[in-house]
């Protein structure tokens, strides 16, 4: 007897939809570029609140991704990271499909990311990215540590910010290209997947750049 993995899916499907609940949908009005370049990414702020906590918080994402987007468009350390090798782009399907160091990077320079971010856990995981309507759901907590004075715990913000941004390019199909579903099968393992490649080059640049700083 075949077994169904139909009821499965759905439930996993109802479940990550818990992580959007109470999510505040944006007004044009609400996007904010992150920095002062003129292909700054562009974040929707509508879920950050007026209060105290809420602006650190709001100010901890906007300081992760202007320093995310400098990191892939013109960090050597990241570049020499990331192009001298081939990665795994998605192992969801019947083969695992890989991509070119080259063409990952090529990918990340040339995305436009115009984002929303929820400060809420979602369900299962520290970040959740939900490509179709713009948005990111990143643990508060996780938010909450890059306001600390430790570097490794402060530079997982960025880790976060750079491995959910990858999700948001698109295949020729209009499809999640870079994608997390199917790992730990053989020839597939986190480490491989470029998702999470991309965060932790991301986060090793950010952490030497910080240590590196006058003063610190």
């Amino acid at each position: 007897m075949k077994t169904s993995y139909i009821p499965l899916s759905i439930s996993l499907l109802l479940l990550q939809a818990c992580s959007w609940y109470g999510y505040k949908l944006p007004t044009e009005q609400d996007f904010q570029p992150v920095n002062s370049s003129s292909q700054a990414y562009v974040l929707g702020v509508q879920n950050f609140g007026n209060d105290k906590l809420s602006s650190s918080r709001l100010e901890a994402v906007r300081s992760a991704l202007s320093d995310v987007q400098e990191i892939f468009a013109s960090s050597k350390e990241f570049e020499n990271i990331i192009s001298n090798q081939s990665w795994v782009s998605s192992c969801d399907g019947d083969s695992i499909e890989n991509i070119s160091g080259e063409k990952l990077l090529y990918d990340l320079r040339n995305l436009s990311v115009k984002v929303s971010v929820y400060p809420k856990k979602p369900w299962m995981a520290i970040g959740l990215t939900d490509t179709a309507n713009s948005r990111i759901a990143i643990d508060p907590q996780r938010i909450d540590d890059s306001n600390g004075n430790e570097v490794i715990d402060a530079s997982w913000l960025v880790e976060t910010t750079a491995h959910e941004i990858t999700h948001l390019v698109l295949n020729e199909k209009n499809r999640v290209k870079y994608r997390d579903a199917g790992h730990g099968k053989e020839g597939c393992s986190k480490n491989e997947l470029a998702s999470y490649r991309v965060g932790r080059a991301a986060q090793a640049v950010w952490i030497a750049k910080y240590i590196n700083k006058p003063n610190k």
